[in-house]
């Protein structure tokens, strides 16, 4: 019976497990086309044996488990290898579209659009004054820049939509997060039993899949069969049945933890898969990406627990009283900057502390609160920098700065940086130079400023490239057509809004004798610097130093300041003779009025006058167009000569003409057809005290021909007479040099005239002066209400104090009635002193328009000088511009055939262009203050610097200087005191100045010496007085109590120091533009070669087309990765099918073999049934 009911229990479990296994292969066939489904298979295991007579016998069979035939290690190793595809076809469909924004394959290229532009501006060189080729090249260039919009705005878009792809991949991990947290608890329900979910495993690792392909992911299995995923670097994605989410905020990918902490995840975090390739598509195009900054590790909250904002008080934060916060760090380059902030005004607020952030970095940075409380220093500049920032003392307690897991760090630019680089690189390239230059006419009426701000200078887009301390010209064009270049000067601290910028124009236009109001002014309007030039004025620039013009927006080519805003200026393709082809600075200044070879009496003489000098000579010398001295020629003047005769011997001179004209004017010129190369001539005599009466003749009636007293044994020198240079430059001012001799002991015999003249040169009144020695006499000068005139360390001043009269002479009472000299004795002895009536500056500039600077030993930019005296007449110009010892300025001068000067380039050393105006001491009589930093500024600080040199011996009356310290705002901080013994000298001062020490710590408050060229220089060395950090004052005031100018220390240094003044060449003009005049147009054409630093030494066509490049190597290699990466998918799964695929021909094997199984099961039941029955049957 138990034999018979054995087998009966193994037929039947036989029957069930080959039901089972037959019921697994149809599911295996069923699913022979499922993604993602692993074959099964049922596992067979013998029932324990039953014990018997012959021993154990078999119990038939169980199915013990069905099988997922699945490799977890194969299928982690596929899914690598799918995020890495993910990743890759992420960047293959984002590069793609990148590199069809830059095609340069077509004729409508982007570099062949900045070929033709360039080429546009060497047209234009070609025929500067024509206005076809002026509107070709603002053809060219309003192509090019809607070509550079129309490509950057498609990065936009594209951007956008990377961004809305991103959105998709985030929401589809979400859901796909949750999807295997769900599976994870039916898995784990369904295992409890010890039995494999094997459908629910295979649609977990469907998921895991659909996953790898859309992240970086790892994976484990834990003892209850859940997965926990980790995202990227280690983010939490799934643990069992509780998933965390992405979070897509303001374009950004953030991790959101349970407690609502977040994280933003970038390609470095999420490496992989189709996240991991957006993520670094965005990248590659986000602007945002390039700034580095750096982030505080804590927020703050305020005293109610709200996250703090920029607009929250200091009482919010429950701070009250003084409150002081120091900071440091270091900017993009390195250097290292500290500041603090101090207030105690509880009302303040954290932006007025983030301004202050900003300002001590000089504003190349930006600081700003994140949503969350956390203060952020963000790198004005693109690309990696050494940008780091640390809060050192206060109440504001904000954690690290150092935490490089949340700051960003830039190794290089990404593709919208670089081409945003080119974009700005050509603006900036292009309007520096066309902001120079100047078009067919000068600008009249209103010129506004294409770019603005809100009234600071920070708030313009290339504030970056000012330089405070630099300078423009501002050339004023009057009704008359004079021209004049106004020089102005910026010393602009770091925090100067746009106010500050015109107030110094204007105060440059005033002191040069220009009423803004009336001619030319600036002023500010709606945040744009704006220019205005009244009715018959004009204006136009040159030589920006300071790139004031670039920042601003003035005279500029294109507007706008990236790639997304460039255009062209509209007042350009308005009226194209705006176009500025021509420069103002000088390769050769030629002189519109002739200043020598021809002169011409203001007055009508009688031919008839009468000469009764004893018999003599006049002489002629001649000068080649270089001032070299030619040859000397005379003619003999009997006692009683008349006016017609002493001309008629002088005609006969070879190469000279004398006559009078049809309206009896006399003419002294050189003869036009002579074939000696003269080019300029002076009249002198033997005997200027009793044979100058034709030569006193002369200027009486206005004939200006120099006149020199003659020394035989060198034709070539002697003394001058009369210099020709009155007349010209109308000086207002004489300054002389005794040196080291008493002027009480240099007597003075006779008497001096000064005759005053009005603007167009007649004489208005004169009036003598006499004394026993110069002191007396400059005594009596200074008594006269039209005068002032002093003497000071061996310097004698005689100064204009009437503004109605223009200008004065001073003539001696010799019968020549000799101009600009006064004849002394020095114990018995001939003492001749002579004035300097102006001086010339030459602002130099190479090749680049870089300032070129004359004496370095100093750090202002200073020209090359050239001093106009009463000791020679015109020739001292040339000399003096011809001299061997000058030649390393790169001038040269000579006459032309009319006498008009003509100075140039030598081509010789770096001097590439020059710029001519007129310095003089702004004021030789002030007696009150001077204080520093006008023209100048260090770091922030301004100093003072003489032009002219000091001597450490000079000495000095008692008086006492007042040193204020002033603050930012002009006031003044404190101020310290120095007793001048009379005698003292300037060492003497120095040294007191350099002992001041406010605060007491051992840092002086001042550093002074006089420097190798002699000059003074005084420096802020300690401006914080409190020991906080920061600088306290910034400038500071000299102040004397002494009134009179002799002996006083503020009149010696005020005296030093150079301003432009109305001259010399102002009066001999020479600068309106010519036509014809094509520098600015070669300059701009040649830009396109030109290497640019910002761009890494590329000119910018080149630069354009190497990141071009870089684009299309990116995606051929993206490509190539792709294909690679597709082929070894393949083969892994390949691999993969091997083991986990369905196969028909072995489930058609299977069915086959278990069919028969079951069928031969079921006869065993059969049979033993039947063995049954027959044992029954027996029975009874």
């Amino acid at each position: 019976m138990a034999g018979l009911y054995s087998a009966l229990n193994i037929a039947k479990n036989s029957l069930l497990a080959f039901q089972t296994a037959v019921h697994v292969t149809g599911h295996n066939v069923a699913n022979v086309d499922s993604e993602g489904y692993s074959r099964q298979k049922i596992v067979n295991a013998p029932y324990p044996p039953t014990p018997g007579p012959a021993g154990p016998m078999g119990s038939g069979v169980k199915v013990e488990q069905i099988k997922r035939y699945f490799d977890a290690f194969l299928e982690a190793n596929i899914n690598l290898k799918r995020s890495d595809l993910g990743l890759l076809s992420a960047e293959e469909t984002g590069i793609d579209l990148i590199q069809s924004l830059f095609n340069e394959t077509n004729p409508l290229g982007l570099s062949r659009m900045i070929g033709d532009f360039f080429t546009s501006w060497q047209g234009l060189s070609n025929r500067a004054e024509g206005i076809p080729e002026r509107r070709v090249v603002i053809e060219k260039g309003q192509v090019l820049a809607e070509a550079v919009r129309d490509k950057y705005q498609a990065i936009v878009d594209l951007e956008n939509n990377v961004r809305l792809k991103l959105r998709d991949v985030v929401g589809e991990i979400n859901e796909l997060a949750k999807q295997i947290a769900e599976i994870n608890r039916q898995i784990t329900a369904a295992e409890s039993g010890l039995h494999q979910a094997n459908d629910l495993r295979d649609q977990r690792d469907r998921l895991i899949v659909r996953l790898s392909e859309l992240a970086q992911i790892r994976y484990f299995e834990n003892s209850q069969g859940a997965y926990a995923v980790i995202l990227g670097n280690g983010y939490n994605l799934v643990d069992i049945d509780s998933y965390w989410e992405l979070d897509l905020s303001g374009g950004e990918v953030y991790w959101q933890g349970h407690s609502g902490e977040k994280v933003r995840l970038t390609s470095q975090e999420v490496s992989r898969g189709k996240l991991g390739g957006w993520l670094r598509i965005i990248e590659q195009i986000s602007e945002d990406w390039n700034h580095e900054y750096v982030v505080s590790t804590r927020n703050a909250f305020t005293k109610d627990g709200r996250i703090i904002q920029e607009n929250t008080t200091w009482k919010e934060l429950g701070i009250s009283g003084s409150v002081t916060i120091g900071f440091r760090g270091t900017n993009h380059f390195g250097e290292e900057i500290t500041g603090s902030y101090t207030t105690s005004e509880e009302t303040k607020t954290i932006r007025d502390f983030l301004d202050e952030i900003e300002k001590a970095f000089d504003y190349q940075v930006e600081a700003y609160l994140t949503e969350d409380g956390r203060l952020v220093v963000k790198d004005a500049y693109r690309g990696g920098g050494m940008l780091s920032f640390e809060i050192t003392s206060g109440p504001l307690d904000l954690g690290r700065f150092d935490d490089e897991a949340a700051n960003h760090r830039v190794e290089e630019l990404n593709l919208t940086g670089k081409f945003q680089l080119f974009a700005e690189e050509l603006i900036r390239a292009v309007n520096e130079i066309h902001t120079e230059g100047v078009g067919l006419e000068f600008y009249e009426g209103e010129l506004e400023g294409i770019y603005h701000s809100d009234g600071t200078l920070k708030g313009f887009p290339f504030f970056r490239e000012l330089k405070r301390d630099g300078s423009f010209f501002l050339w004023v064009k009057a009704p008359s057509g004079e021209i004049t270049p106004v020089k102005v000067d910026f010393a602009l601290p770091a925090d100067a809004e746009l106010e500050d910028v015109a107030s110094r124009i204007n105060t440059a236009l005033s002191d040069l004798g220009f009423t803004p109001e009336e001619s030319v002014k600036a002023l500010v309007r709606g945040g744009r610097l704006v220019f205005q030039a009244q009715e018959g004025y004009g204006f136009a620039f040159s030589n920006d130093t300071a790139n004031i013009l670039l920042v601003t927006g003035v005279n500029v080519f294109f507007a706008g300041h990236d790639a997304g805003s460039i255009a062209i200026n509209k007042q350009l393709s308005v009226d194209p003779k705006y176009l500025a082809a021509a420069r103002l600075d000088r390769e050769a200044w030629r002189s519109e009025a002739s200043i020598s070879g021809t002169y011409r009496s203001r007055d009508t003489v009688k031919p008839n006058k009468v000469f009764n000098d004893p018999s003599h000579k006049i002489y002629v010398r001649f000068f080649d167009s270089r001032g070299t001295f030619l040859e000397e020629q005379d003619i003999t003047v009997p006692s009683g000569a008349t006016l017609a005769e002493i001309i008629q011997e002088l005609d006969r001179l070879e190469g000279f003409r004398a006559y009078l004209d049809s309206d009896n004017h006399l003419i002294l010129r050189l003869d036009p057809n002579t074939s000696h190369p003269y080019a300029y001539f002076e009249l002198g005599v033997d005997d200027p005290e009793n044979q100058g009466t034709f030569l006193t003749y002369l200027k009486e009636k206005g004939l200006w021909a120099p006149q020199y007293h003659r020394d035989p044994s060198n034709p070539a020198g002697g003394s001058q007479i009369f210099s020709g240079l009155e007349p010209i430059i109308k000086p207002r001012q004489y300054l002389g040099n005794i040196g080291s001799v008493d002027p009480s002991t240099l007597s003075f015999s006779g008497e001096l005239t000064i005759r005053f003249f009005d603007s167009e040169g007649s004489e208005i009144a004169a009036e003598t002066f006499s004394g026993a020695n110069l002191e007396a006499l400059i005594s009596d000068l200074d008594d006269d209400s039209r005068l002032r005139a002093y003497i000071d360390n061996g310097e004698v001043v005689i100064g204009l104090e009437n503004p109605d009269i223009s200008y004065f002479i001073i003539e001696e009472d010799d019968q020549a009635e000799s101009w600009g000299r006064i004849f002394l004795e020095n114990g018995g002895s001939p003492f001749e002193l002579h004035f300097e009536i102006g001086s010339l500056a030459h602002w130099l500039f190479d090749e680049k328009g870089n300032p070129i600077d004359t004496d370095p030993e100093n750090e202002v930019v200073d020209p090359f000088q050239l001093s106009l005296d009463t000791r020679g007449g015109v020739i001292q110009i040339l000399q003096g511009y011809n001299d061997e010892k000058n030649a390393r300025y790169g001038l040269k001068a000579a006459l032309d055939s009319e006498g008009r000067l003509t100075v140039s380039i030598s081509g010789l050393y770096e001097t590439k262009s020059f710029v001519v105006t007129d310095v003089l001491p702004k004021n030789s009589f002030e007696t009150n203050y001077l204080v520093a930093g006008e023209l100048e500024i260090d770091n922030g600080r301004k100093f003072l610097i003489t032009n002219l040199a000091v001597k450490k011996d000079d000495k000095f009356s008692e008086q006492s200087i007042t040193i204020s310290y002033l603050k930012e705002d002009g006031t003044s901080l404190r101020s310290e005191t120095i007793s001048i013994s009379d005698g003292d000298t300037l060492s003497d001062f120095l040294a007191s100045l350099n002992n001041l020490d406010t605060d007491g710590d051992g840092n002086k408050d001042f550093r002074a010496f006089i420097d190798k060229s002699n000059r003074l220089q005084i420096y802020i060395n300690d401006p914080d007085v409190n020991n906080d950090g920061k600088a306290d004052f910034i400038s500071f005031k000299i102040e004397t109590g002494l009134s009179s100018e002799e002996g006083n220390l503020v009149t010696y240094l005020s005296r030093r120091i150079l301003f432009q003044k109305k001259g010399f060449s102002d009066l001999i003009q020479g600068f309106a533009p010519q036509p014809a005049d094509n520098r600015n147009a070669l300059r701009l054409a040649t830009l396109s070669d030109e290497r640019r630093e910002a761009l890494g030494g590329a000119s910018v066509s080149d630069y354009y087309s190497s990141f071009v490049g870089e684009v299309g190597i990116a995606a051929k290699t993206v490509k190539n990765s792709k294909t690679f990466m597709e082929d070894l998918i393949n083969q892994l799964q390949v691999m993969r099918d091997s083991i986990s695929a369905v196969s028909l021909d072995e489930e058609m094997a299977n069915l086959i073999k278990y069919q028969q199984a079951f069928a031969a099961s079921a006869k065993i039941l059969t049979v033993a049934d039947e063995m049954l029955d027959t044992l029954i049957a027996a029975k009874r």
